[in-house]
């Protein structure tokens, strides 16, 4: 065999992509799907198996580079997706710390929200917003 392209991440992922078609196929109570997935199965194995034993090696390596294209350019949205819900998470913990050292009113007057530092006994508080001042205690 030699000359041919063999294997290469593009195969590995339709060999995977076959087998997760596999399992659909075996799992599945409908006849039809069961059968849409056996045929979807097998056109996937019959083209690993035409990329492997292909003598056009320029042409495979081609195919390989765009596949990387494509999966490096889904896996940094996925990466971007989870950056964005762990710094979320992270915002709202420091939020919450800092909600635990704080008091919060709301002005009588304009109904402004207002943060106070706790601990500080009663004291005056005046509202930025209308200039209206009333005691409270932290």
């Amino acid at each position: 065999m030699a000359g041919r392209y063999g294997t290469d991440k593009y195969s590995n992922f339709l060999m995977v992509l076959a087998t997760v078609m596999m399992l659909c196929a075996f799992l599945s109570r409908s006849f039809i799907a069961s059968l849409i997935f056996e045929l979807l199965m097998t056109a996937i194995i019959g083209y690993c198996i035409y990329r492997m034993l292909s003598k056009d090696r320029s042409k495979r390596y081609g195919e390989n580079l765009v596949y990387m294209k494509h999966k490096t350019m889904i896996m940094n949205k996925i990466e971007r997706f989870f950056d964005n819900i762990r710094k979320r998470r992270e915002q709202a913990q420091r939020k919450k710390e800092n909600d635990s050292l704080n008091r919060f009113f709301k002005c009588p007057g304009c109904r402004q929200k207002l943060r106070v530092p706790k601990g500080l006994g009663k004291i005056r508080i005046r509202c930025p917003k209308c200039g209206r001042e009333f005691k409270k205690k932290t």
